[in-house]
């Protein structure tokens, strides 16, 4: 049994799925610590019986939590996100060295965003010798490049040596897409270090529907749900211009569910142009809470920008999507648009192409029972060959192994 440092920037009682990781190793017998910042994810102050500085300690799921002090994220602006990664970088490694019993054998960092996250972890390293696996969710500097956060190309060279520098630090870096892997062996990490091993759905959908029911029928309402984050990064632009492309359509509704920077311009929008019958707004719920949700949707929908680093990205919410067994409609490229192609588990439109979505909605509904009921089937079974929680867990502690 191991000894493990688990730094993460986000952890319970925020919904990653780093929290079933930290849960699995718990259970299987390792010990875990878990280095993160104060909980406000995704809203814009602390959760409740937290605030900025407290509490230090705590403990879930088996683990001994360390919470760093951390600026919150607030409105995700750019001053705002500048400051909460600075404060975690800084904080997180105060709270290391004032830490006691740093044995730990091996040191696993849940990389979002940024990838400075992992500096606390290097300095673990100084003091234990134990190897460094990154779990890589976000790739670096693309991810802030593509958001239009920074523009100046000097810039962002700089942020793309840091960030290649970091990448082949790492004794063994984890991609959860299989993208990733040839861009990083190309900034000069070993493709021995790097494995893939993509994001899973959570175990309570083992239990949900299993595709066999489709639920709209001519002359009911069609259902087409969106739920994450409302950001500009998952094209809630998009989303609002289809919405606005079928607004003659009397049986047409789009239940939207999650928080995000551009929620309350969706909700401003929706209002003006006269939606408000056609459109649901639905805040956050826990990962748990879903299941029901997607069961009352006829198509369930995922969206990202147009730009290169989306297209290298599997977004989170598919593969719950898949494991539902409810149709997928995607409006995205690359990696995430060929698996439900491959998979047929829906319909696809280019990214940022509203018309297009607008007629795959149209053409979804259309199509008959059975063919809707199969898609949900086949995505269901892709999700039970390669979205297991049980098989992704595995897969990353033979990683931790290999370190």
């Amino acid at each position: 049994m191991l000894k493990i440092l688990v730094v993460t920037p986000v952890f319970w009682p925020e919904s990653f799925r780093i929290n079933d990781l930290v849960q699995a190793w718990v259970e299987q017998g390792h010990e875990v610590e878990i280095l993160t910042g104060t909980p406000n994810y995704p809203h814009a102050s602390q959760f409740p019986n937290h605030s900025w500085c407290r509490p230090l300690n705590e403990m879930a799921f088996g683990a001994r939590i360390m919470r760093a002090p951390v600026f919150p994220r607030g409105r995700a602006r750019a001053i705002e996100l500048g400051l909460h990664y600075l404060s975690f970088v800084v904080m997180g490694s105060l709270r290391l060295l004032l830490h006691r019993g740093n044995d730990w054998d091996r040191i696993f960092v849940f990389q979002t965003s940024p990838v400075t996250v992992v500096l606390p972890a290097f300095l673990a390293r100084m003091w234990c010798r134990a190897p460094v696996v990154m779990w890589v969710q976000d790739l670096w500097p693309e991810a802030v490049t593509s958001s239009g956060m920074v523009r100046n190309q000097a810039i962002g060279m700089i942020l793309k040596l840091f960030s290649s520098n970091i990448y082949r630090g790492c004794n063994r870096l984890v991609t959860q897409s299989k993208a990733f892997l040839e861009i990083l062996v190309a900034r000069g990490v070993p493709a021995s270090r790097i494995a893939y091993v993509p994001n899973w759905a959570e175990d309570f959908y083992l239990s949900g529907v299993n595709g066999s029911e489709v639920g709209y029928m001519p002359g009911q309402p069609f259902t087409v749900l969106f739920a994450g984050n409302l950001g500009r990064g998952q094209g809630a632009e998009t989303i609002l211009q289809a919405m606005l492309l079928l607004k003659s359509h009397p049986l047409i509704r789009w239940r939207l569910v999650g928080e995000g920077a551009l929620k309350p311009w969706l909700q401003a929008q929706v209002a003006d142009l006269g939606l408000g019958s056609q459109v649901e707004f639905i805040p956050a719920c826990p990962p748990e809470a879903m299941p029901p949700l997607f069961a009352k949707a006829d198509a369930l929908l995922v969206c990202l920008r147009k730009d290169p680093v989306y297209t290298m990205t599997v977004p989170g919410k598919l593969q719950s999507y898949m494991a539902s067994g409810r149709p997928v409609l995607g409006c995205i490229d690359g990696e995430g648009a060929g698996i439900i192609r491959e998979s047929g588990a829906g319909l696809v439109a280019p990214a940022e192409d509203a018309e297009a979505l607008a007629a795959q909605v149209c053409s979804l509904m259309e199509l008959g029972y059975a063919t809707r009921a199969a898609m949900g089937t086949r995505g269901r079974a892709w999700f039970l060959e390669h979205y297991l929680r049980s098989v992704c867990i595995a897969q990353l502690e033979e990683e931790l192994a290999k370190a």
